[in-house]
């Protein structure tokens, strides 16, 4: 072998070795985003599920609020004309 043909060898090896190294320590960092993302996701959707449920118990509860307004209106229009219909009898 050469010199220039051991140098180009040595050079190769050397770059092949820094590849691989860096390939392994990027493995690693994208297992450790793996374990990072599980939890994560699982919390996203606690709380979306969470803000679901909120979403829900509003709707409701509008829902029954509304109802008891008109109710609470009709039964108040119902005694005002009573009222005048009693101020119109005397």
């Amino acid at each position: 072998m050469t010199e220039k043909q051991t140098t180009h060898k040595f050079t190769f090896e050397a770059w092949q070795k820094l590849i691989d190294a860096q390939l392994a320590r990027l493995e690693a960092v994208l297992q450790e985003a793996a374990t990072y993302e599980k939890p994560a996701v699982e919390q996203a959707t606690a709380a979306i599920d969470e803000l679901a449920r909120l979403m829900k118990d509003s709707v409701d509860y509008s829902c029954r609020l509304s109802a008891a307004w008109r109710r609470e209106t009709l039964a108040a229009m119902k005694r005002s004309g009573e009222l005048f219909s009693e101020l119109a009898r005397r």
